[in-house]
C-alpha cells in the first residue's frame, strides 16, 4: 500500500477526529482535579494512593486513539479502485464537451471551457443512477472515458483539459455527434441520450447523419455556453503562457460568438431540445428534468470500478484500543512478599467430607428456619400453644438458639404462664450478643412485673440500661415501678411502650424485640414499642375500659392492680400512650421490630 496515494471516500467525516481534542482536555482536567482533592485530603500521604497516575494516562491515550481511528475509518480510506458488480436504474448519457480553441474565450468567467465543465459536474449529480460517458471534440471527436455510474470518475476526467491542454483548431458538431453515438455500450438496454456542451460554432459545412439517432431511439440535447457578443480567442504556448489573441490572415483578432440555432435544429430533429447555461443552477433544472423524464431501465451484470475501502483494519485498531482501556486497571500493582513463608506443611482435608458436612449443616439450618417461620405464623394468628410446641422442638435440636428461647418465653407469656416464661428468658441471657441479652432482660422484667415481683423487675430493667443506656422504655418502666413503690398521688404518664406487646414485631434496641433475621414473634411485657404499633388483636383478660379512661385513672392514683389493668387496656388499643403525650414514635423509628 502506497500511503502517498491514500485518499478518502468521505473526507468530511475525518473532521470527527477533532472530537478527540476535547476528550483529552476533559481527561486532563479530571486528573488534575482529583490530584488536588487527594492532596488536600491526605496531605503527604497522597503519594501512597493506590491509584496510578501513569495507568490513568495510558487509559486516556487509548480512548483518544480509539476516537481518532474510528473517525478515520468512517472517512473511508482507500488507495486502489476495484471492479464490482453493479445494478442500477437510469439512462445512458454521453456528454460531448467542446474543447476547441474558441472555448478559451473569456466572455463568461473564468472562460467557456471551465463554465462547461462546471455545468457537466452539476448536471451529472442532479441525475443519480445515470451511466455517463465523456467525449471530447474539436475538429475530431474522441472517447475520453467509457460509460460509468461513478460521478467522481467523470469529475476526474473533466479535470484533465487544464491550461496546458492545447485545443485543436476548428470545431465540428458532426464530429461530436458521430463520436457520441459510437460511445454507447452495445448491450445497453437503457434509454439513451447525447448532450453536446459547446459554444455552438461550427466552422465546417458537414452536417451529421441523424438517421442513426432516430433508428436507435437516441435523443440529442444541446447546452450552449458563452454570449452572443462573444470575445477574442486567446492563444497559449505549451507552458500555458498567454501569447495574445488569435488573428486572421489580415492580422485582425478573431472574435468568437455563441450560436444556438444550429445546435437547436439538430436536437429538435431527434426529439430533444437545446438550453443555454448562464452559470446558475437554475439554468440546469430543465436539462435535468428532461433526462429524468426519459424514464429508466434496469441494467445488471456489469462491472464498475469503485474505491476499495480499507476501513476494516483501522476500525479493528480502534476496537483493540477500547478493549485495552477496559482491561488496564488504574490501580497500582500490589507488592509481592520478598521472602518465602516458613511453616509446617499441612495435609489438605478431603473436599468430599467437608462438602457433605457443609450440605448437612445448611440443610439443618434451612429446616430450622422454616420451622421457626411456621411457629411465628402460628403466634401471629393467636395459636400460642402450637407456636410453643414448634419452638420447643427447635430448642431440642438447637438449645443454643437464644432467640428461639425468647420466642418460646413470649408464647408462654401470652398463655399467662409468666413463671414458666422466666426460665426461657433466663436461658437467653447467656447469649454472647449484647442485643439479644438486652431483649431477654427486658422481657424477663415484663414477666416479673406480671407476677408482682416489682423489685426483681426493676433490677432487670436496670440491667437493660447497663447494656443500652438510651433505652427509654426501660427508663420509663423503672420510673413507673418507683412511683408505685413510693405510692405518690400523681404518677408520670406512661409512654407508648408501657403495654405488653401482642404483636411479634417490636424494637430490639430497647427490649421486647428480637435480633433481625430470625422471624420470631416479639416479647411481651410492661413495655410496648413506643411508635404505636398496634397489638395483634388478642384481648387479654381483664377490664374492657378504653384508653382515655385508663389515662384518667393513671393521673389520679396508680396501684399495682391498676397498673396491671392499665397495661391490659393499652394492649387492646391501636395506639400507645406516647402518641398522646409526645405525638411520634420512639422505638426504631417506624415502630416495627425485625423478626428472629
Amino acid at each position: 500500500m502506497n500511503l502517498d496515494e491514500l485518499r478518502l471516500i468521505h473526507p468530511e467525516l475525518a473532521l470527527l477526529a477533532l472530537v478527540a481534542v476535547p476528550i483529552g482536555l476533559l481527561y486532563l482536567a479530571t486528573f488534575v482535579a482529583r490530584r488536588r482533592a487527594l492532596a488536600r485530603f491526605a496531605g503527604r500521604g497522597a503519594r501512597l494512593s493506590s491509584v496510578s497516575g501513569a495507568r490513568q494516562g495510558v487509559r486516556a491515550v487509548l480512548v483518544i486513539l480509539a476516537v481518532a481511528t474510528l473517525a478515520f475509518a468512517a472517512a473511508g480510506p482507500f488507495v486502489d479502485l476495484r471492479e464490482v458488480q453493479v445494478r442500477w436504474h437510469g439512462v445512458d448519457l454521453v456528454v460531448a464537451l467542446d474543447v476547441s480553441q474558441s472555448m478559451a474565450v473569456k466572455d463568461v468567467q473564468p472562460d467557456r471551457l471551465h463554465a462547461a465543465r462546471d455545468a457537466i459536474r452539476s448536471l451529472v449529480q442532479a441525475v443519480p443512477g445515470t451511466r455517463v460517458a465523456l467525449v471530447l471534440f474539436g475538429a475530431n471527436g474522441i472517447l475520453r472515458y467509457p460509460p460509468t455510474t461513478d460521478p467522481a470518475v467523470i469529475t476526474d476526467a473533466l479535470d484533465s483539459p487544464g491550461r496546458t491542454f492545447r485545443p485543436t483548431n476548428g470545431s465540428s458538431l458532426r464530429a461530436a455527434i458521430d463520436a457520441a453515438v459510437d460511445a454507447f455500450a452495445t448491450d445497453s438496454v437503457l434509454p439513451k441520450a447525447v448532450l453536446v456542451v459547446s459554444d455552438g460554432e461550427d466552422l465546417t459545412t458537414d452536417r451529421p447523419d441523424l438517421v442513426r439517432y432516430r433508428a436507435k431511439n437516441i435523443r440529442l440535447f444541446g447546452l450552449t455556453v458563452g454570449t452572443a457578443a462573444g470575445g477574442q480567442v486567446p492563444t497559449y504556448d505549451t507552458q500555458g503562457r498567454d501569447l495574445g489573441p488569435l488573428v486572421d490572415a489580415k492580422g485582425q483578432p478573431i472574435v468568437s460568438h455563441m450560436q444556438e440555432s444550429l445546435l437547436r435544429d439538430y436536437a429538435t430533429a431527434t426529439g430533444g431540445t437545446e438550453w443555454h447555461y448562464d452559470g446558475t443552477a437554475a439554468s440546469l433544472q430543465e436539462p435535468a428534468a428532461a433526462l429524468l423524464a426519459m424514464g429508466s431501465g434496469d441494467l445488471t451484470g456489469s462491472t464498475q470500478r469503485r474505491p476499495d475501502d480499507q476501513y476494516q483494519l483501522i476500525a479493528f485498531v480502534a476496537f483493540v484500543a477500547l478493549v485495552l482501556e477496559w482491561i488496564v486497571s488504574q490501580r497500582r500493582r500490589m507488592p509481592w512478599p520478598t521472602r518465602a513463608r516458613v511453616g509446617v506443611t499441612r495435609r489438605r482435608p478431603l473436599p468430599g467430607p467437608a462438602l457433605l458436612l457443609l450440605a448437612l449443616l445448611l440443610a439443618g439450618c434451612a429446616d430450622a428456619a422454616a420451622t421457626n417461620e411456621t411457629a411465628n405464623g402460628q403466634f401471629a394468628s393467636g395459636d400460642f400453644e402450637g407456636a410453643l410446641t414448634r419452638y420447643r422442638g427447635i430448642l431440642r435440636d438447637r438449645p443454643d438458639l437464644a432467640e428461639v428461647s425468647i420466642n418460646a418465653g413470649n408464647a408462654l407469656y401470652r398463655l399467662g404462664q409468666f413463671d414458666r416464661a422466666l426460665s426461657n428468658y433466663e436461658a437467653a441471657m447467656s447469649s454472647p450478643d449484647r442485643r439479644v441479652r438486652a431483649v431477654a432482660l427486658y422481657d424477663r422484667g415484663n414477666a416479673l412485673f406480671r407476677l408482682g415481683r416489682n423489685d426483681e423487675a426493676r433490677a432487670a430493667y436496670v440491667e437493660v440500661l447497663k447494656i443500652d443506656p438510651n433505652d427509654r422504655d426501660a427508663k420509663f418502666n423503672i420510673e413507673v415501678i418507683d412511683r408505685i413503690r413510693a405510692g405518690q398521688q400523681q404518677q408520670p404518664q406512661p409512654n407508648a411502650s408501657g403495654t405488653p406487646p401482642s404483636n411479634p414485631q417490636q424494637s430490639p434496641a430497647t427490649g421486647s424485640g428480637q435480633p433481625s433475621g430470625s422471624g420470631a414473634p416479639s416479647s411481651p411485657g410492661p413495655q410496648q414499642q413506643s411508635g404505636g404499633g398496634s397489638p395483634s388483636g388478642q384481648n387479654a383478660p381483664g377490664d374492657q375500659q378504653s384508653l382515655s379512661d385508663a389515662l384518667q385513672a393513671f393521673r389520679q392514683d396508680l396501684t399495682p392492680e391498676e397498673a396491671l389493668r392499665l397495661l391490659d387496656a393499652l394492649e387492646r388499643q391501636q395506639q400507645g400512650i406516647i402518641t398522646f403525650i409526645e405525638g411520634s414514635s420512639r422505638r426504631q423509628g417506624a415502630g416495627q421490630d425485625p423478626q428472629y
